[in-house]
């Protein structure tokens, strides 16, 4: 997605945050694309919810939650404007800091 390097640079450097992925593939070919694109140092990949989570992919968002214990507040179409996205992420996070 356009955008996404800069944006997931930018979130990773956010205390109140834990950026992850959810998705339908198996969290070793997750990560292989994720690296494959330079996306993976910026994601907390332990936090995500892959297809070897779970075999509904519906289920996959609450097991990922359950990971972060964060959850969607807003869904935004791209994540071409950077500052737009952190003003987001400022207005939906609490100042907990993220585990690490």
């Amino acid at each position: 997605m356009p955008g996404a390097p800069a944006v997931l640079a930018a979130v990773s450097r956010t205390p109140e945050t834990v950026p992850t992925v959810v998705t339908g593939n198996l969290q070793g070919s997750a990560e292989i694309k994720l690296k494959a694109l330079g996306l993976d140092k910026h994601l907390d990949l332990a936090s995500g919810g892959y297809a070897s989570d779970d075999a509904h992919r519906p289920a996959l968002v609450r097991v990922a939650v359950a990971s972060a214990a964060a959850g969607a507040h807003r869904v935004l179409p791209d994540l071409t404007d950077t500052r737009h996205l952190l003003t987001a992420v400022e207005s939906c996070t609490t100042h907990t800091a993220r585990p690490r």
